[in-house]
C-alpha cells in the first residue's frame, strides 16, 4: 500500500469515525446525550435555557477550552478501521502532566494528549511497521436547529504533526489552499483557522484530532485558542436618545423580531420590529441617569442589544407665588428635587424643592416695584422665573366731587385706616385729616375750597404704610354774578359792561336772536350789536367756565338826544331827589349854590343824595 494510499485510508477511517459518531448523537435520548456531555440533565436544561434567553456571539460554547484536565472532553484513539469502539480510557497524568490514552489504536503505538492549562492541549501518536494510531478529543454542545456556528482554533505543528477538526459532520480545510494534505488530514498552519456550519440537531458534535507525518515514528500537534460560537446573522440593534420626560422607546434592529425595553433588568416595554425593522414602543417616564436597554431578538431567538442613559429633559419654568412689600417668605412650585436659588435685592437665598413640587425661603421685606428671580437647576438643566413685588399699602381711598360750595369731603376706603386731605390752591395747601369708620366711608371737614384747587387723598394703615394718593379737582357750581352795563342809545352799536372774569356773554336782543362775546381776564366785555330802537329791552347775561349761567341784567335803549329829566316833589325832610332821565345821564342837582351829581340808571330812574334843604328853597335839576 502506497503512503498517499495509506493516509488517505487514516484519514478517511477518523472522519467516518467522527460522522459516525455524530450520527449516534441524533438516536440517542436526550439524558444519555447529556449525561455524555456533563453528566447531568440539569445542566442541559440550564444551557438551553440561557440560548434562549438571550444568544450571544461572544459566548464560547465549548467547555473547558482552558484545558484544565480534560473535564468536558471525551477522548478518542483509532487504529485506522471503521469498525470498533472509538473511546478511549484515560490514564492519569504523569511527571510531565502527560496522559495515555488505551483504546482500539494500533498495537505496540501510543497515544497521549497533555492539557496543559493555558488554552492549549498537545496531542501525541507514535506508529509501528507504518501503522499509525489517530487520536482526538471530542465534546457534544447543544444547539439550535438553523443557528449558524463557527469553530475556531489554533493548530500548531510540534513534531510530525497532522490534523483534522470536524464540527456537525463538516471537516476542516486549510486557509492556505497551498497548504500539503493528506487526505482529510492537513498541516498545522500555525495560525487561526476556522469552520462554519449550521446546526440540524439540537446538539452536535465537536472533534479535534491528530495524526503524524507517514513514514515517521511519531507525531506532536497542538491546539490552542479554541472556540465555538453562535455566529447567527442578527441586525445591529440602535436605540434612539432619551430623556426624563420620553413616554416612547424607538429604535431599529432585526426586522419582524421581538422587541423587550428593560431599565436595570426590569422590563417596562415590549413590542415588535416592523418589516423595515423600525420600532416604537410606550414606556413610563424614566429617571435622571437610568440605563435604558432594548435587546431584539429574532425568529432565531438570536439577540442583540442597545442602551442609552437618560438625559435630563428641559425642566419646567419655576413659579413664585405673589409677593407684596410685606411678605418675609418667597414660595413657588417647581420641578421635585431641583435647587432653587432665589435672588432679591442682589442676595441669594438657596433651596430645593420637595417632593410635592414646592419650595420656599425666608426673605427681608422688599421694596414695591423691585423685580426678583427664581432660578431652578436640576441634573445640568436650568429655567428662570422673574416677578415684581407689589405695593402692600391700603386701597387707594376713592374721592367724591369736591365743589367750590364743599365743607366736606368724601369718599370710601379701607376700614379704620386714616385719611389725609391736603387741598391746595395757588400753590398753597392746607391738610386735614379724617379716619374711614367701619362702614368704609369718610367725611373730612374742609375749609370751602376755590373753584380749581386740587384736592389729594392719601390712606395710611395701622402698619404706617401709605396708599397712592388719589386727587380731584374743585369743580365750580357758582353762578356768575348779573354783569353790570352801560347805558345803551338807540344810535350806538357797541354795548359793554363788567362782570366775572373769563366768563362767556350772551346778548339777547328784543327780535330773540343772541349774539355772544367774552369777558376778559379783568372781566370786561364789548360787544357789537345791531342798533336799536328807543326803548327796546336788551338782556345780558354770564356763563362761566363750568356751565354755570348767571341772572341777567336788562337794559332800555334810550334816545340819543338827552329828554329833560323830572323832578319828584322835594320836602324840607327829604334827604334824596329823585325823578327820571335818560338811562347812564349825568344827574346835577343845585340848592344853596351847592351841587350835586348821580347817574340815571338803567331803568331811567334816579336818586341823588342831598342835606334837609329849607322850605322854599330853589332845587334844579
Amino acid at each position: 500500500m502506497s503512503k498517499n494510499q495509506t493516509m488517505k485510508k487514516v484519514a478517511m477511517a477518523v472522519v467516518a469515525a467522527n460522522v459516525v459518531a455524530s450520527s449516534l448523537i441524533t438516536a440517542m435520548p436526550a439524558k444519555s446525550m447529556a449525561a455524555e456531555n456533563e453528566g447531568s440533565s440539569a445542566v442541559t436544561n440550564k444551557a438551553e435555557k440561557k440560548l434562549t434567553t438571550g444568544l450571544k456571539s461572544s459566548t464560547n460554547l465549548l467547555q473547558n477550552t482552558a484545558f484544565n484536565g480534560l473535564s468536558g472532553w471525551t477522548a478518542i484513539v483509532s487504529n485506522g478501521e471503521n469498525k470498533d469502539d472509538w473511546n478511549a480510557t484515560v490514564s492519569a497524568p504523569d511527571s510531565n502532566g502527560w496522559m495515555s490514552l488505551t483504546g482500539n489504536g494500533v498495537p505496540g503505538t501510543t497515544a497521549k494528549v497533555l492539557p496543559n492549562g493555558d488554552g492549549s492541549v498537545d496531542m501525541q501518536v507514535s506508529s509501528i511497521a507504518g501503522q499509525h494510531t489517530t487520536m482526538g478529543l471530542r465534546q457534544i454542545v447543544t444547539t439550535k436547529p438553523g443557528h449558524t456556528y463557527t469553530l475556531k482554533y489554533t493548530p500548531i505543528n510540534v513534531d510530525n504533526g497532522l490534523y483534522v477538526a470536524i464540527a456537525a459532520g463538516v471537516v476542516s480545510k486549510p486557509s492556505d489552499p497551498n497548504s500539503p494534505t493528506y487526505g482529510s488530514w492537513i498541516t498545522p498552519s500555525n495560525k487561526e483557522e476556522s469552520l462554519t456550519f449550521t446546526a440540524t440537531r439540537g446538539a452536535e458534535e465537536i472533534s479535534l484530532s491528530a495524526n503524524m507525518w507517514y513514514q515517521s515514528s511519531g507525531g506532536q500537534m497542538r491546539y490552542s485558542n479554541v472556540s465555538l460560537t453562535d455566529t447567527t446573522p442578527i441586525a445591529t440593534t440602535s436605540l434612539d436618545s432619551l430623556s426624563t420626560a420620553s413616554t416612547t422607546a424607538s429604535g431599529k434592529g432585526e426586522p419582524n423580531s421581538s422587541v423587550v425595553i428593560k431599565n436595570n433588568g426590569v422590563q417596562i416595554g415590549a413590542g415588535t420590529t416592523d418589516a423595515s425593522g423600525n420600532y416604537s414602543i410606550q414606556i413610563p417616564a424614566q429617571a435622571y441617569g437610568a440605563t435604558i436597554t432594548a435587546t431584539i431578538t429574532s425568529p432565531l431567538e438570536v439577540t442583540s442589544s442597545a442602551s442609552q442613559t437618560v438625559s435630563q429633559a428641559p425642566i419646567g419654568t419655576p413659579y413664585i407665588d405673589p409677593l407684596t412689600t410685606k411678605s418675609t417668605t418667597a414660595s413657588g412650585v417647581g420641578d421635585p428635587g431641583a435647587s432653587i436659588v432665589f435672588k432679591a435685592n442682589g442676595i441669594s437665598y438657596s433651596t430645593t424643592v420637595n417632593a410635592s413640587g414646592t419650595w420656599s425661603v425666608n426673605i427681608p421685606r422688599q421694596n414695591a416695584n423691585s423685580l426678583v428671580e427664581a432660578t431652578a437647576t436640576l441634573n445640568g438643566a436650568t429655567a428662570q422665573a422673574s416677578r415684581l413685588v407689589s405695593n402692600a399699602e391700603p386701597s387707594t381711598p376713592v374721592l367724591d366731587n369736591v365743589t367750590n360750595k364743599s365743607t366736606n369731603v368724601t369718599g370710601k376706603g379701607d376700614r379704620g385706616n386714616t385719611i389725609t386731605i391736603t387741598v391746595t390752591t395757588n400753590g398753597s395747601s392746607i391738610s386735614y385729616v379724617g379716619t374711614v369708620d367701619d362702614s368704609g366711608a369718610f367725611s373730612v371737614k374742609i375749609d370751602t375750597p376755590e373753584a380749581g384747587a386740587t384736592v389729594e387723598a392719601i390712606a395710611k394703615d395701622s402698619d404706617n404704610d401709605v396708599s397712592q394718593k388719589v386727587t380731584k379737582t374743585v369743580l365750580d357750581v357758582i353762578a356768575p354774578d348779573a354783569p353790570s352795563v352801560n347805558a345803551v342809545k338807540d344810535t350806538d352799536t357797541i354795548i359793554s359792561g363788567t362782570g366775572e372774569a373769563n366768563c362767556d356773554v350772551t346778548v339777547k336782543l328784543p327780535s330773540g336772536g343772541t349774539i355772544q362775546g367774552r369777558t376778559n381776564s379783568q372781566g370786561i366785555f364789548s360787544i357789537t350789536i345791531p342798533k336799536q330802537a328807543v326803548g327796546a329791552n336788551i338782556e345780558v347775561s354770564l356763563t362761566d367756565a363750568a356751565g354755570n349761567k348767571g341772572a341777567a341784567t336788562t337794559v332800555t335803549v334810550q334816545a340819543d338826544t338827552l329828554a329833560n329829566p323830572t323832578v319828584n316833589r322835594v320836602s324840607n325832610q327829604d334827604t334824596k331827589v329823585t325823578g327820571t332821565g335818560v338811562a347812564g345821564a349825568t344827574v346835577k342837582v343845585k340848592a344853596n349854590n351847592m351841587t350835586y351829581t348821580d347817574t340815571v340808571k338803567a331803568d331811567g330812574t334816579y336818586e341823588v343824595t342831598v342835606p334837609k334843604l329849607a322850605a322854599g328853597t330853589n332845587v334844579s335839576v
